[in-house]
């Protein structure tokens, strides 16, 4: 059995929807919106669930449902976020326990409740979404790139911990993409650095590399390449010299995509 969170929309629909055409998982989908996942999902063979990702009561109670019907669960996909890009000045107080408790608590809480299992049962895999914000530096969009740092840096630590129990741990990395996220930073000046990545890549291809990792389990799996991001992650005193210079790129290529869109 595999279980996917964020199933309703974005990346976790990509995910759910592709690997319901392959047949090659039992998939349990879950998301904050029940009306969403039964909009994508009602005429599936997909065991659909509600479920708050930031409530661990809930967690458990849906693991053990699960494993008292079918025995046991293989895979954990924790997808879910939020992303509400502003400066720190000014950002909603609201917004800072918003996405420590879907980015952060979510994944935590899934991967702690999965891994209880995957211990008993000596098998396992819990992948985490991560982002390229995770290892680098966001400016304008503190709250996600600080949730993502802490999603990359659990996932990896819980790796060490899991991998003599039979458990893999995999984090994946991907930069910008076309989900409502993207729209939700477009145009925002605030969110300029997070352009800087190349082009948008689409669910799909966030998508399929995720089914590569589901089959291959690397601890860490970055999309595209996060070379240059990893060297400006190592250095902080660099990425502070270079802001100025890296958001005015992102800006210019955030206007080039509104452009095209228009042109679309």
């Amino acid at each position: 059995m595999t279980l996917i969170t964020g199933a309703a929309s974005g990346i976790g629909r990509q995910l759910a929807a592709d690997l319901l055409a392959t047949g090659s998982h039992r998939l349990i989908l879950c998301d904050l919106d029940r009306d969403g996942l039964e909009a994508a999902f009602g005429d599936t063979s997909a065991q659909l669930e509600r479920l708050d990702v930031a409530d661990l009561v809930a967690w458990r109670d849906l693991v053990g449902r699960v494993v008292a019907e079918h025995g046991r669960l293989d895979a954990v996909c924790n997808i879910a976020g939020v992303l509400t890009p502003g400066w720190i000045w000014e950002v909603d107080d609201r917004q800072i326990d918003l996405h420590v408790d879907v980015n952060v608590k979510g994944v935590i809480y899934g991967s702690k409740v999965a891994a209880e299992q995957m211990v008993r049962q000596r098998s396992g895999h819990i992948v985490n979404m991560s982002s390229l914000a995770g290892i680098g530096y966001t400016p304008g969009n503190a709250l996600y790139g600080a949730t993502k740092h802490a999603v990359r840096g659990f996932s990896v630590s819980i790796a060490c911990e899991l991998r003599e129990h039979g458990v893999a741990v995999s984090v994946v990395c991907p930069g910008v993409v076309e989900t409502r996220m993207l729209d939700d930073q477009l145009g925002r000046d605030e969110a300029a650095v997070t352009f800087t990545t190349g082009d948008p890549l689409t669910p799909a291809e966030v998508s399929a590399r995720l089914q590569k990792v589901l089959k291959t389990r690397p601890v860490e799996s970055c999309l595209p390449s996060a070379a240059s991001i990893k060297l400006i992650g190592a250095a902080p005193r660099l990425a502070v010299r270079l802001y100025k210079t890296i958001a005015a790129r992102g800006r210019k290529a955030a206007a080039a995509l509104r452009a095209d869109r228009r042109r679309a």
